[in-house]
């Protein structure tokens, strides 16, 4: 009898990576709910499609109907992505460093600004 282990170990692997990736979406999830709570929004708004992006740039820029719709647009999404990143830390008292680290490593800035002291200011 030949076995082939490298197809059990491909499906572990893969499992694995999903159950990575499904961990992250809720580790986001849940920073949102708390950043939009912090800032007087209901977190449900987390989990809504586009709901969300609207009460992001409503909580994170003076012109937050622009940027919700140069969001939409695949060609300048990532101009309203900076200026949502650094709006949001504006928002939250931080300065351009905790802006560079919204844009550039979310995954780290998110969790400090939902589970931190850091209160919002407003826009």
């Amino acid at each position: 009898m030949n076995f082939d282990y490298s197809s059990i170990f491909d499906e572990a692997s893969t499992t694995f990576g999903a159950f990575l990736a499904l961990i992250f979406v809720i580790l986001v999830i849940v920073c949102w709910a708390k950043i939009f709570k912090k800032a007087g929004r209901l977190g449900f708004w987390a989990i809504v499609p586009y709901a969300n992006l609207w009460v992001y740039y409503k909580i994170s820029t003076r012109n937050h109907i622009l940027w919700f719709i140069l969001s939409l647009i695949p060609v300048t999404a990532w101009i309203s992505a900076i200026a949502g990143c650094f709006g949001l830390a504006k928002a939250f008292g931080k300065g351009f460093g905790f802006g560079l680290l919204l844009l550039i490593v979310p995954w780290i800035g998110l969790p400090i600004l939902a589970f931190g002291h850091a209160e919002y200011e407003g826009v």
